[in-house]
């Protein structure tokens, strides 16, 4: 079996490990976290496993695989990819809040329901990166910048919106959508790039 991190061929002893969660886990702890790096991709047998596959691949026998790759990169280097990331992925989100706003008018909850899911994963992802920029940068960000604020009102208006959702009050659910997470979003979206420049600019 040949095993590579970030494209360089490494040996470890598989004697006691027996599946590809195993030796993940074990690359890991012994590697990738000693550099101080997080792990980023697992491809297995020329296979890129996504999030799901991983999963699925948890149990995979050790003697069944021929190569395996890893990818890693320092937590920063993540931070900064995932909000470049979200300056594509926050307009498709915002229009799918906007199409969940009209099935609402229109009196189609479930499909309305099924969009606001779609949206939820997609801020759930947003706010990740967030509070990953928050941890690995800490002090060093200005805490009064105008992207940390909306972050707090994010946060606030999601918990309205739930609440809404939670006592079964679609008008307020939708209009908390339509006037305010929407907009807090395009605002954050136009914030992204100075916090980017922000984030550049400090020596961790």
């Amino acid at each position: 079996m040949e095993i590579l991190v970030n494209r360089k061929k490494i040996d470890i002893d598989t004697t006691e490990i027996h599946t590809l969660q195993e030796l993940v886990k074990t690359i890991e702890e012994n590697i990738i976290s000693q550099a101080g790096h997080v792990l980023t991709q697992i491809e297995v047998n020329q296979i890129c496993l996504s999030d799901e596959q991983e999963a699925e691949y948890a149990q995979f026998p050790v003697n069944q695989i021929e190569q395996l790759s890893i990818n890693s990169c320092p937590p920063y280097e993540l931070v900064l990819s995932g909000l470049e990331d979200s300056l594509q992925i926050l307009p498709q989100i915002i229009e799918t809040l906007g199409s969940c706003v009209t099935k609402l008018s229109e009196d189609v909850i479930s499909e309305a329901m099924d969009e606001f899911i779609v949206a939820t994963d997609g801020i759930q992802w947003f706010t990740t990166i967030i509070n990953g920029s928050i941890s690995v940068y800490g002090s060093n960000i200005n805490e009064k910048g105008d992207f940390i604020r909306s972050s707090i009102q994010l946060s606030e208006i999601l918990n309205e919106i739930l609440e809404a959702h939670s006592n079964s009050d679609i008008t307020a659910f939708g209009d908390l959508i339509e006037y305010e997470l929407e907009p807090m979003l395009e605002k954050m979206l136009k914030q992204i790039p100075s916090y980017l420049n922000e984030l550049k600019g400090i020596k961790l």
